[in-house]
């Protein structure tokens, strides 16, 4: 990603920023380094807990991303960090004694409370001998706030320029060839460096990768203590090699084109040659995420036992979202959307009496539900066998998707496909869903641009995805959810109505709002529409046999909420283009023109509320 540099003038009279367009090249600046004979060394102080000291810890709240600056009498530390993930009012906190103990909260000016990135402290050494500490926000535009004594006093953030960056400032060195100025580095990927002018320009939220020091709590501040005659010995003694990266198992099927298809040995040797457009997506996931990568095949009808049995720790083959899959472990935001598709010979009659589909995946479900009343339906084992089947009029048509079907058609063929409602997705095993689940989806949400460039290769078409796009999806996710919902009601003699656990519901979306800096009763107000939606889809659900226990689907709802809350803090964040038509087409299997009508109102008032919330 593109490197700025810019140069800041700290005198006497009020900074002044000078953005330098030059881009900075990584290898010069590490041949400027040098590189020493002695090998680096890896020394892991995790274990030693007398080192180690709380600075900040709140149950249910996200702490983390702190960073430190070191006062003029060489023993007092201020630290700052957001209260929320990446995104939160700053806080503040001092130690003056060397980090052994730490204050309480500190006072800080008001502006603070609107900061939309991990906040980043510095000291700088003016022209006039003085010293100054300043504090940089990022995101658009970049601001700024000074302290002139030793932060006892802060300035509020203030604008340095028109443009953003993410975790704004990296670093700031003296320019000693310019009395007084500074160099400050940070990096844009393409959003930040203008102000984003259309809904294909959105600044999305943006949350940097985090781990956990306790499982199952949120993050929390630590400080390690260690003195550089202790750093010397321990690193003397230590592993020359640093650990090895971890593997990202994913499994792919290597039989769907254009997302997973292999040639040579089978299974996942060296021999084994894969492509697709999820296979090139794995390949920069694990490298950007810090891993490395293992692939691991598996078969359609194994799929869902094998995510469940945490055999691989993600599925990348074209995996299609559906309310039973997300029952378990964690589906990721939609990379694609497809839908199903009838081929069949030219001459083949409307009805068809013999249909063949893969075993195993969701096209054999929608198959049978279309054609099983009247059709003799053929599940085979191996999908790339489908065209030969009606080549050798063995079949009068198969079933394949909008992404497959240009890889199995043939001159004469016919071939209908439905709307393109069914969304692409990344499955995360149960063991995972926690931390790699959201880092999945973070990454997608970063790497839209890079995306939209593969899915022009592999599909031959682009199919932009935006952050209203995911909140309509993740919307008609919950509503896919509520037949399944229905019929366990309806099994049991349950009410469809639930007041408590709507109020539940309700009062954690405020939870979650104020959390992130949202007005609480816009967004309640979001979900309470939701609510009702869900219960009038629930009303008009045929009665059948349950198919999934209300325990089971919970948690993923419980999931579905907190993930939208994030998606309208992501919206909020930008401008955003007034949605057409075509965006509410996700919602059209489970509502009605009128309903969504609804939403299209609701989803207009929850962002313009959101937009005047003070931040």
């Amino acid at each position: 990603m593109p490197h700025w540099e810019s140069v800041v003038r700290t005198a006497a009279a009020p900074a002044r920023i000078v953005v330098l367009l030059a881009a900075l090249l990584l290898p010069a600046a590490l041949a400027c380094r040098g590189a020493g004979a002695e090998p680096l060394r890896w020394v892991d102080w995790a274990g030693e807990t007398h080192r180690q000291v709380v600075v900040d810890r709140e149950p249910g709240q996200y702490l983390g991303h702190p960073t430190t600056v070191l006062l003029s009498d060489q023993r007092s530390i201020l630290t700052v960090y957001p209260k929320g993930h990446g995104a939160g009012p700053i806080v503040m906190k001092r130690s003056e004694d060397g980090g052994l103990t730490w204050s309480g909260r500190l006072p800080t000016p008001a502006s603070w409370a609107t900061s939309m990135e991990t906040p980043t402290v510095f000291p700088v050494d003016l022209a006039d001998g003085r010293r100054r500490l300043i504090m940089f926000s990022g995101l658009y535009p970049v601001r700024m706030a000074r302290s002139e004594d030793e932060g006892a006093t802060w300035t509020g953030l203030e604008p340095i320029g028109h443009f953003g960056g993410v975790v704004a400032m990296s670093s700031v060195e003296r320019l000693r060839s310019l009395d007084g100025e500074l160099m400050a580095l940070f990096h844009d990927d393409g959003r930040f460096f203008r102000r984003p002018t259309s809904r294909y320009e959105r600044i999305p939220g943006f949350e940097p990768e985090y781990g956990h020091f306790t499982p199952g709590e949120e993050p929390w501040v630590a400080a390690v203590r260690f003195t550089a005659a202790e750093l010397d010995e321990a690193s003397s003694a230590a592993p020359i090699n640093v650990p090895a990266k971890p593997v990202l198992r994913v499994g792919t099927s290597g039989d769907y084109p254009p997302f997973s298809t292999v040639e040579g040995a089978a299974g996942a040797s060296e021999a084994a040659i894969r492509s697709g457009f999820d296979i090139e997506v794995a390949a920069r996931l694990a490298s950007d995420l810090g891993f490395d990568l293992e692939f691991r095949p598996f078969d359609w009808p194994d799929l869902a036992a094998s995510i469940a049995a945490d055999d691989f720790d993600l599925a990348m083959s074209g995996v299609t979202w559906r309310p039973a899959r997300a029952a378990v472990g964690w589906m990721s935001r939609a990379v694609a959307a497809g839908g199903p598709c009838v081929v069949s010979a030219a001459n083949s009659p409307e009805l068809p009496r013999r249909v063949a589909v893969n075993r195993g995946g969701i096209l054999e479900r929608w198959t049978r539900e279309r054609f099983g009343g009247g059709s003799e339906v053929t599940a085979v084992d191996d999908n790339l066998s489908l065209p030969g089947r009606l080549e050798r009029d063995e079949v009068d048509a198969f079933i394949t998707d909008s992404f497959e079907v240009e890889h199995f058609g043939r001159d004469g063929w016919r071939r209908r496909c439905e709307p393109p409602l069914d969304r692409k997705v990344f499955w995360v095993a149960p063991e995972g869903a926690d931390e790699l689940g959201p880092a999945v989806d973070r990454w997608i949400q970063r790497n839209e641009r890079w995306l939209e460039a593969r899915r022009e290769e592999w599909f031959g078409r682009g199919q932009h995805r935006d952050e209203l796009d995911h909140l309509l999806d993740l919307t008609a996710r919950r509503l896919a959810f509520m037949p399944p919902i229905a019929w366990w009601k309806s099994a049991r003699g349950v009410p469809i109505e639930d007041l408590e656990r709507e109020r539940v519901v309700l009062e954690a979306a405020e939870r979650n709002a104020a959390r992130f800096g949202l007005d609480p009763q816009a967004v309640r107000d979001w979900f309470a529409l939701q609510i009702d939606l869900a219960k009038a889809v629930q009303r008009r659900t045929p009665a059948a046999a349950p198919t999934l226990e209300l325990e089971a689907m919970r948690p993923a709802l419980i999931r579905l909420g907190e993930r939208q809350v994030r998606s309208l803090r992501a919206l909020a964040a930008g401008a955003v283009d007034e949605p057409d038509s075509a965006d509410f087409g996700v919602l059209a299997p489970y509502l009605s023109r009128a309903e969504v009508d609804r939403v299209r109102v609701g989803l207009t008032r929850v962002l313009a509320g959101l937009s005047s919330t003070p931040r």
